[in-house]
């Protein structure tokens, strides 16, 4: 019976019989009739009483949507986007004005063009639940063939399950929680190493009090509690003191000076603290670096500005990575998943050098 229904909707259709196949088959992959592999051309050909290059037209009509991937010798395989490719991929981000995400979106751009896809950008301004509605209208409105996504929260595993629930490839950076992430795709910054740079420097140059300074809620971030184990570490290692981290948005810049005087060194969180301890030093004459070094972390205009030692993390570096890692899930499916990695550079400035230079 399914033959003869096959037959009819080749024979009864006006136009390329090779379309009203790929329609058909694209149909049966959709009602789950097909859900890992096609049947082989000659099989198809017979089924459809076509020709083998009429199956051929119809099966690269199937590969150009994004419904099959066709391994030579081997055959058609469903792919995991089970519905007509739209050439759009979506991005999640908090803030497309900060200069991490915008480096991150620069490097998706700059590695979506040889794949031709349109990228769809929602921010979320830091809110999970505008995120989680960011998401689900890429997903249902915009109909994005996958997602690059930088949670705003490392707890909140929601609109994983929901894209796992809607077969939908994603990408998860820049430094998210392995512990939680485990079974996604994610592209990383190496926290490890530069942590471990950034205080390997501060030892070298005789420092011997060091502290770590903080902003807001950084250490509730995957990426602040990182940072701190690795301090906590090296201090540990090189049989110094560890102290608790000291936060210094809220306070002026003598309490911050008084809260940190008793180190001659600071690995700030961000670049964000190391500019407040600046400015704190400044205003109350505390020379940089003589009496206090400071780190930074990030790179950004504003240590750059202000000559403080950072690190660089590659953002754009980043996103090129995740957009190829996600076409090769659209188009490939992957067994398992991928934890890639980016190393982060230890940018030495005048902030942090030796009192003697």
């Amino acid at each position: 019976i399914r033959e003869s229904v096959r037959t009819t909707v080749v024979s009864s259709t006006r136009g390329n019989k090779y379309s009203a196949i790929a329609e058909d088959l694209r149909s049966q992959i959709l009602k789950g009739e097909y859900t890992h592999q096609l049947p082989s051309v000659w099989e198809l050909s017979k089924q459809y009483h076509v020709t083998n290059v009429t199956i051929q037209k119809a099966l690269k009509q199937l590969r150009k949507d994004g419904m099959i991937r066709s391994i030579p010798g081997q055959g058609s395989f469903i792919t995991r986007l089970k519905r007509r490719r739209t050439h759009r991929i979506g991005i999640s981000i908090s803030n497309i004005f900060s200069p991490l995400c915008n480096s991150l979106v620069r490097g998706i751009q700059t590695g979506s063009q040889k794949f031709e896809q349109r990228l769809v950008i929602e921010t979320y301004a830091e809110n999970y639940e505008k995120q989680f509605k960011d998401v689900e209208h890429l997903v249902e409105d915009q109909e994005v063939d996958g997602v690059i996504l930088w949670p705003h929260d490392d707890y909140t595993t929601a609109f994983v399950d929901y894209l796992e629930e809607k077969k939908l490839p994603f990408v998860i950076v820049p430094e998210p929680d392995l512990n939680i992430f485990a079974n996604c795709h994610t592209v990383s910054n190496d926290n490890s190493h530069a942590s471990s740079d950034v205080m390997i420097h501060l030892l070298v140059t005789g420092r011997r009090r060091v502290g770590f300074v903080y902003c807001g809620d950084s250490m509730e971030h995957v990426y602040g509690r990182h940072r701190y184990s690795h301090y906590e570490r090296s201090l540990k290692v090189a049989g110094l003191p560890v102290h608790d981290p000291v936060r210094v948005d809220h306070l002026t810049e003598e309490e911050v000076v008084k809260e940190l005087s008793s180190f001659d060194a600071v690995f700030c969180v961000n670049d964000l603290a190391a500019a407040k301890v600046f400015w704190a030093c400044v205003y109350c004459g505390v020379r940089i670096p003589h009496d206090l070094a400071v780190t930074g972390y990030d790179n950004s205009p504003v240590a750059q500005h202000l000559n403080i030692t950072s690190v660089e993390q590659h953002f754009a570096k980043i996103g090129s990575l995740a957009i190829e890692l996600l076409m090769e899930e659209i188009e490939k499916g992957a067994d398992t998943p991928k934890h890639l990695s980016v190393e982060s550079e230890l940018i030495i400035r005048k902030s942090s050098l030796p009192c003697d230079e």
